[in-house]
């Protein structure tokens, strides 16, 4: 799963029965950030 799918769907979520004018670019920036080191720590942890 990539940082960015993580996001896309966080947003989605959060934008459910609200009306975006604009994209969230610095809570995208900051999500993606934050799922990136969640996904390389999850792969890490699962390693085989």
């Amino acid at each position: 799963m990539e940082a960015n799918d993580v996001v896309d769907q966080a947003i989605q979520r959060d934008s459910v029965g609200a009306e975006v004018d604009k994209p969230h670019t610095v809570l995208r920036q900051q999500l993606t950030k934050c799922a990136q080191v969640s996904v390389e720590a999850f792969d890490r942890i699962h390693e085989p």
